[in-house]
């Protein structure tokens, strides 16, 4: 089973980026729930 990085790579630049916000998102709300 590939890595969540080698799916990543296999998308477009575009898709990419939309995997990056919504990674950011989860940490962001993740964090805002801990503290």
């Amino acid at each position: 089973m590939p890595t969540l990085k080698e799916l990543i790579d296999q998308l477009p630049p575009e898709l990419q980026q939309e995997v990056q916000d919504f990674a950011q998102f989860l940490l962001e709300k993740r964090m805002k729930k801990a503290g």
